[in-house]
């Protein structure tokens, strides 16, 4: 399905008299046909609007206009400041970074958050699903994926467990205590991290 959420456009201002390739673009629904890189090129006719600077730009094509902007689903900030949670998680498997069970993918969906921030894969979840947990100050970097929030108070959902050896603390938690082979972190908002190292 894409997208994966309904996208408001009433402020994109697209000229009435332009007829879209797919008029409901904004709606999520199954995709018909996915076309190759050479048949979308061959596709592209003379003619492009931009509608502004950071507005969406309208390219005419064989099959009538096509439109591209880049959109945040929502504005993860307000949203998130209104309800009570320590944690966001996303499938990785939504986030274009491949299969979720190779470390090296992991690491680079870790690196693509940038310099300090603690995004480390959950050992549990349903049957080829692995969650990730980011903590609260990075949520904003997650303003283009799909997107469950989990009430802090329900079980162990506030809690970040890692199943690969010789990850470094997260940025911006601390030690709260160690025992065994097991590393207990917390942040300033109370988010914790748990590491296994067995």
């Amino acid at each position: 399905m894409l997208p994966k959420v309904k996208i408001d456009v009433t402020n994109l201002e697209i000229p009435p008299n332009l007829k879209l390739a797919e008029p409901s673009f904004a709606e999520p629904k199954k995709i018909d046909m996915l076309l190759g890189s050479d048949i979308f090129w061959n596709s592209i006719c003379n003619g492009q609007i931009s509608l502004g600077k950071n507005r969406p730009i309208l390219q005419k094509s064989r099959f009538s206009w096509l439109i591209s902007v880049k959109i945040a689903i929502m504005d993860l900030t307000e949203s998130l400041n209104k309800c009570n949670t320590n944690v966001l998680t996303c499938k990785i498997s939504e986030l274009n970074v491949g299969v979720p069970y190779q470390v090296r993918k992991f690491e680079k969906f870790v690196n693509q958050f940038g310099e300090g921030v603690a995004a480390y894969l959950s050992s549990t979840g349903d049957e080829g699903e692995r969650k990730v947990y980011v903590p609260k100050r990075f949520h904003g970097a997650l303003s283009n994926s799909v997107i469950e929030n989990y009430n802090s108070d329900n079980g162990n959902d506030d809690k970040i467990y890692l199943e690969y050896r010789g990850l470094r603390k997260p940025r911006g938690f601390d030690v709260v205590f160690k025992k065994a082979d097991e590393v207990y972190y917390e942040n300033e908002s109370g988010a914790q991290a748990q590491y296994y190292y067995g």
